[in-house]
């Protein structure tokens, strides 16, 4: 059961850092950490279903995710990393693994 009823923490027309991205990527790259997220060409999806177009291949993005505990799945032509999450993750559980999206997307680009 969630600790607040669904459309507390985000809503279609709230602010956003990235105008139509979902909040978990909003999360993923703030606007302060916008720099580093420069691999990052589109980010496109519906709630929790997230892709995140890169400008490289996916698979070592999807590899060293999955060797740190984050399991994500290729999309597209390859170059998507497609995130989703079971309905009852948790707050916590997002924020983990957001950070190690952006330690992998950081030790990855090129």
């Amino acid at each position: 059961m969630p600790a607040a009823p669904v459309g507390t923490y985000s809503h279609p027309g709230a602010p956003s850092p990235h105008p139509g991205a979902p909040p978990l990527c909003s999360r993923a790259c703030p606007p302060a950490h916008l720099p580093t997220c420069l691999t990052v060409a589109q980010v496109r999806g519906l709630g929790l279903l997230v892709g995140v177009q890169l400008d490289f291949p996916a698979g070592p993005v999807v590899e060293a995710a999955r060797a740190a505990g984050v399991l994500i799945i290729t999309a597209g032509k390859g170059d998507v990393v497609r995130l989703v999450p079971p309905l009852t993750i948790s707050e916590e559980e997002i924020d983990a693994a957001v950070a190690v999206l952006g330690r992998v997307l950081a030790a990855a680009a090129p």
